[in-house]
């Protein structure tokens, strides 16, 4: 075990079935070997109070089954294709393993398993599935997620993003603590997406009209905050794939461009009217933005102008 600044590290090499067990998702498994490793086995994990993360490479056959620990969802994406099952389902690479509260992993593993998976706490859960604009339940039971070919090459980008950060190999990424919660919940929002994805949305163009208007009239009350498009869901109570939808039909601009242009023409009109000591880094941050080189390479490509110019020219 290594220990870091407020996570661990912990490398199994799994010769043994009850270490297998007490190494998977936070849990404690009973674990059975049905054949005799056919190669190396391990696990690497990465733990803190907030969420779990392991990389399984198994090369043996083993029956496995027991709770997860309580409060915890586990999500494990596979990245082999490989004779394994839970629940009697096939696991193959490119699908999405979900384990709800309280539903237990119950199934077996063969040689050539490789996965990675995290051990989610439940806020973090719920907050995903808020976003989604899902029910509870909407997912329920042990679910395998067939994941578009393009949300799991991302997903694999991200892990082996997340992981070189974790092991310290990359000096210029994000903290580990950051990299490690980071995975988990885009493993999270992968399923829930996936659950809003199976509805039809069943509003018609007026309607996602409205939407959109609620959606603008609220980022204009906000613009000087630091507003995203999360915030927006929540507070309409709508999904992210319900908000682009809107947008795109209402305005043809998806809900994050938007929000920005009218933050630039916030402060377009607040460095025309000018005022004592107003500079365009207090213009910019009273408008939302933090970061000033892009709020004036953007604000050029809108204006044909810099921040500067346009305060200069009302005088």
């Amino acid at each position: 075990m290594v220990a870091g600044r407020s996570f661990h590290r912990f490398v199994y090499q799994l010769s043994d079935p009850a270490e297998f067990g007490c190494a998977v998702a936070g849990a404690t498994l009973q674990v059975n070997y049905l054949a005799r490793l056919v190669s190396a086995a391990s696990i690497e994990r990465f733990a803190c109070e907030e969420w779990a993360v392991d990389t399984y490479d198994a090369g043996v056959k083993a029956r496995m089954y027991g709770p997860l620990l309580p409060g915890r969802v586990a999500l494990c994406l596979m990245l082999r294709d490989g004779v394994s099952r839970q629940y009697g389902m096939d696991l193959g690479e490119g699908c999405l393993l979900c384990n709800p509260p309280g539903v237990p992993i119950d199934g077996f593993i063969a040689p050539g398993f490789r996965a990675v998976a995290t051990s989610v706490p439940l806020g973090v859960w719920e907050e995903c599935r808020v976003l989604a604009g899902c029910a509870v339940e909407e997912l329920v039971g042990f679910q395998v997620i067939p994941l578009p070919p393009g949300v799991y090459a991302g997903l694999r980008r991200l892990h082996g993003e997340a992981w070189r950060c974790l092991r310290g190999d990359d000096a210029g990424c994000l903290s580990p603590e950051v990299a490690g919660m980071r995975l988990s919940r885009a493993l999270a929002t992968a399923a829930w997406e996936h659950v809003a994805g199976r509805r039809e949305v069943a509003w018609s163009p007026r309607n996602r009209f409205r939407l959109a208007r609620r959606a603008e009239a609220l980022m204009r009350e906000r613009l000087g905050e630091p507003l995203c498009v999360p915030n927006v869901c929540v507070a309409l109570g709508v999904s992210r794939r319900e908000l682009e939808y809107a947008f795109q039909t209402a305005f043809g601009e998806a809900p994050r461009a938007f929000l920005e242009s009218l933050r630039m023409g916030a402060a377009r009109a607040a460095l025309r009217r000018g005022g004592e000591a107003r500079s365009v880094t207090d213009v910019a941050l009273e408008c939302g933005f933090s970061h000033l080189g892009r709020f004036s390479t953007r604000y050029r490509e809108l204006f044909g102008e810099r921040p500067s110019e346009t305060g200069r020219s009302r005088k």
